[in-house]
Formats: structure tokens, C-alpha cells, sequence
């Protein structure tokens, strides 16, 4: 399943693609099995912030082996929100989180991880939702379909601001979206790792760099 937005997803009855996505998404996980179960698609957002409230109550009630993934689009959203996601923390819940930008050391706290993300108005790791495994299996998806400059900018009640998404209990889709935000997180790590070897590797400061090029001689035949 490839989680993102695609140029086929689109239609002229919904321009926004969200719908096409879920259609793909359900051909893909289905397979030969049941149609996806507890599916309900979300238009507004005063009812997506009602879904993902819930979300986190549920796990503070029972945070013992609970987890959270959550996509706040941008560090500036998440630092909003940090101080209810440390004690969710602190009470055992596992939480990762993405969005752009890097979160400041200050900020960071022992147990959960945070995963910087290039901008990508497309990629479903670059929306805004939570999704759960334990204690209940949930999933909530939000797409904004703003305009793309305002893509990640304002909140929820700023002019033009649109989102569109679904909420869901079916495990396929849990899994597979918790499967590939693993995915995104373990590369993430990867090559922040060879960075830091690398720089471990390097005398800091750089002051010069040298440049070696492949220099041809060309011999010319003399009568």
C-alpha cells in the first residue's frame, strides 16, 4: 500500500483525492476478505477533534501497554500539545509523533520519539491523526485539503482551512498504517545515524574544502 495521495485518486467528484484513497486503500487490504468494518467518514472539524480527544482519554484510562501515533503536521503544533502528551508519557502510554521541523532537546522526553518529516502535502505521515492499537484498536485520519500554501499553517478555525478524513476500527487498516509509520520513523532514525557517524568521523570546524577532479591530457600529433 503505498500511503499517500496519487494522481489516480483523484476524480471529478472529489477533487481532494481522500476518497480515491480510501477506495484503493480498501482494494489493497481487503484482498479477498470482508469489506472494512467500523468505517465512518469525517468532514468536520469540530467532530475530528471530538475523535481524537477520545482517542487520548481511552488511552490515559488505560495506558498500561497502550500506544499512540500522532501526526501534528508541524513541532510548533506539537509543542502546543506537549504537556498533555508528557503525561500521557509519564503514565506509560508509548507515543511517537510526527510532523516538520525538529523538536528542541528542551522538549524532549524519555519514552516517547519524535519523527521530523520533509514537507509533503500528499503523504498521509504529514496529516493529522492518532491512531491506537492498545488499549482499543482505533485509527483517525484526517487529510487537509486547504489550499497548499496554507497547507500546516493556522488552526482549525482559520479562514479556508478544510480537512477531510475517516475514523476507523477495522485491525487492516490499523495495522497497515501503524506498519508504515514504523516504517517512516526506522528510516528516519536510519539516517540520522549515519549522520551523526559521519560527523563523528569529521574535525568540526570545516574550514576548507578540496575538490579532486579527473583531468584529461589531450596529446596532439605533431607532422
Amino acid at each position: 500500500m503505498d500511503w499517500m495521495i496519487k494522481d489516480v485518486d483523484y476524480s471529478p467528484k472529489d477533487t481532494t483525492g481522500v476518497e480515491g484513497f480510501v477506495n484503493r486503500m480498501e482494494t489493497e487490504l481487503r484482498g479477498e476478505g470482508p469489506p472494512l468494518e467500523g468505517f465512518h467518514f469525517l468532514n468536520s472539524p469540530s467532530e475530528m477533534l471530538r475523535f481524537s480527544r477520545e482517542i487520548e482519554d481511552e488511552v490515559r484510562s488505560n495506558p498500561q501497554k497502550a500506544n499512540l501515533y500522532v501526526g501534528f503536521q508541524t513541532v510548533e503544533k506539537m509543542l502546543a500539545e506537549a504537556g498533555r502528551y508528557r503525561q500521557l508519557n509519564e503514565l506509560g502510554v508509548s507515543v511517537v509523533t510526527f510532523g516538520q521541523g525538529e523538536l528542541p532537546e528542551s522538549m524532549e522526553f524519555e519514552g516517547s520519539t519524535w519523527v521530523p518529516l520533509n514537507r509533503d502535502t500528499r503523504s498521509l505521515a504529514n496529516q493529522w491523526y492518532l491512531i491506537s492499537s492498545s488499549p482499543t484498536p482505533i485509527a483517525f485520519v484526517a487529510w487537509e485539503v486547504s489550499v497548499e500554501e496554507q497547507f500546516a499553517i493556522g488552526g482549525l478555525s482559520a479562514p479556508g482551512k478544510l480537512f477531510k478524513g475517516f475514523v476507523t476500527n477495522d485491525l487492516r487498516v490499523i495495522n497497515g498504517l501503524i506498519g508504515h509509520l514504523d516504517s517512516v520513523m526506522n528510516q528516519k532514525a536510519a539516517i540520522q545515524d549515519s549522520r551523526a557517524a559521519i560527523e563523528s568521523q569529521l574535525r568540526l570546524p570545516i574550514n576548507k574544502i578540496m575538490t579532486i577532479t579527473q583531468m584529461k591530457r589531450v596529446l596532439k600529433r605533431t607532422k
